[in-house]
């Protein structure tokens, strides 16, 4: 142990400061080996030891509880398996509810809705998709043909959305809805958001 110590000393040199901790590590050192050991510092060890099993406890159970290790690494695993993004289901969920409105009731506030509905979800989609815009025109423009190729279709159905919202006495009927619905769901195929 000394010749390892005079190596030590010798390598890095004979400073005050590295004399200090050698000279307190071998007093360390020496406590721990001591069979005197004080019980105080044994409490102090078994302390120690639960607090480090508590925080390790903690560490695997509150991913498990929050949902954050099904939020990280299980719908990376869904998402690879089944060759579909995860929003793509809660997407087709929430578009197959849009079209009821206007299949089940047949009114034309019914149709006002889903088109709206239908706008804002595409707004929706392409905040997930990382467009970001204050209105749908300033997002589309950040889209290629390529990535939507009825671009001027969706222009002209958010036209449509738009005389909905501003003038109440705008008339839409069941084909005109469901066309501008058509537009919006040709968008969705065409973004792969469903």
């Amino acid at each position: 142990m000394i010749n390892l110590l005079d190596k030590i000393l010798v390598y890095f040199g004979t400073g005050p400061f590295f004399e200090d901790f050698l000279q307190f590590s071998g007093f360390f050192a020496e406590l721990l080996a001591n069979p005197d050991f004080p019980l105080w510092l044994i409490i102090i060890k078994y302390i120690f030891i639960l607090i480090t099993l508590f925080f390790l406890g903690l560490i695997i159970i509150v991913p498990i509880t929050t949902g954050w290790l099904k939020l990280m690494y299980l719908n990376k695993f869904m998402e690879f398996f089944t060759f579909r993004p995860i929003g793509a289901v809660r997407a087709e969920k929430r578009w197959k509810d849009i079209l009821s409105k206007v299949e089940e009731a047949g009114t034309e506030s019914d149709y006002k809705i889903s088109v709206m509905e239908a706008e804002t979800m595409l707004i929706d989609v392409l905040e997930e998709m990382g467009y970001t815009g204050d209105t749908l025109e300033e997002r589309l423009e950040q889209l290629s043909p390529g990535v939507l190729p009825n671009k001027k279709d969706v222009l002209k159905a958010h036209k449509i959305r738009n005389s909905i919202a501003r003038d109440p006495d705008y008339e839409i009927d069941l084909d005109r809805a469901e066309e501008v619905l058509g537009i919006y769901e040709e968008a969705f195929r065409n973004l792969q958001a469903f």
